[in-house]
């Protein structure tokens, strides 16, 4: 039966293709719109930076060492620069190991020996509630290579996304999506700032995703994947059309005048429900079908 992650998973290398061309933009969007830079910050900020990428490479795996060089360093560093402080986050990230001490293939056979040995202490000792000291050592063992088979920088992204889930993304939301509707509301909708956004993000995402899907299919690059057709590939373009963290940020730092960031907030915020509507329509369409 087709879902929506067998959909979606069609679409993770360009997911990566998207995030890397994403972290450009960003650095070099950031880049432009710094006016005054402390070069003595910036200096600190690179021996931070510098000293992150020795870890690295000396096999340094400890998350906190990383996170609090990160924060504690090469952001601070870069805010008093004057430089926006997005970009630490950016280079920080490229500085965390994204390797894994265990492969899959490893992981698995030691967790099967380990499995064994577990079982056959357990048939040695008496049944109680408390572990023997062997039986201690061995689920150390598997705690051990099962955190060495995940990544640092894997391993500091799923820890922090409770925290940007349900704590940073709703405080950005509530203090920067806020619209208010005038009585000169269409006015504003209907301005070429909202209509171009608008179509940037509902069109262009369409033009650019499902566009050049379908000329790879006629330039035989590819194929679809078992149970994906045409019309996924565009349902999922159009949910792609949904902007609304970065846009509004970008927002934030492209317009000055209140009167463009209104007209820009409200075109991201019909792009996004159309977008949603008609990709989230098609998508269930296909799917059941």
């Amino acid at each position: 039966m087709t879902t929506l992650d067998s959909v979606t998973q069609a679409f993770s290398p360009l997911r990566t293709f998207v995030k890397k061309s994403s972290f450009s933009a960003i650095l070099l969007f950031l880049s432009a719109l710094t006016a005054v830079i402390s070069l003595i910050s910036l200096g600190l900020g690179a021996i931070v930076f510098g000293l992150m990428m020795a870890l690295n490479l000396a096999g340094v795996r400890n998350v906190l060492a990383y996170a609090v060089l990160g924060i504690a360093g090469l952001w601070i560093a870069v805010l008093l620069s004057g430089v926006h402080a997005t970009i630490a986050a950016v280079i920080a990230a490229f500085a965390i190991p994204a390797n894994r001490n265990i492969n899959k293939h490893q992981y698995a056979e030691n967790l099967t020996q380990l499995k064994n040995q577990f079982i056959a202490e357990k048939s040695n000792v008496q049944q109680t509630d408390l572990l023997s000291a062997k039986e201690q050592n061995i689920l150390s063992e598997i705690s051990r290579i099962t955190n060495d088979s995940i990544s640092p920088l894997q391993r500091l992204e799923t820890g922090m996304h409770g925290l940007v889930l349900y704590v940073v993304m709703p405080i950005f939301t509530l203090a920067n999506a806020g619209v208010n509707l005038s009585a000169y509301w269409l006015d504003d909708l209907l301005s070429p700032v909202s209509l171009g956004i608008a179509a940037g993000l509902v069109l262009g995402k369409v033009v650019g995703i499902f566009g050049f899907s379908m000329l790879g299919l006629q330039l035989k690059l590819y194929r679809l994947p078992t149970g994906v057709n045409r019309m996924m590939i565009l349902g999922a373009s159009l949910l792609a059309g949904i902007g609304f963290t970065m846009s509004l940020f970008i927002t934030s730092l492209a317009f000055e005048d209140y009167a463009y960031i209104a007209q820009a907030k409200i075109g991201i915020l019909a792009a996004s429900l159309i977008a949603g509507s008609l990709g989230y329509i098609l998508l269930k369409r296909a799917i059941l079908e």
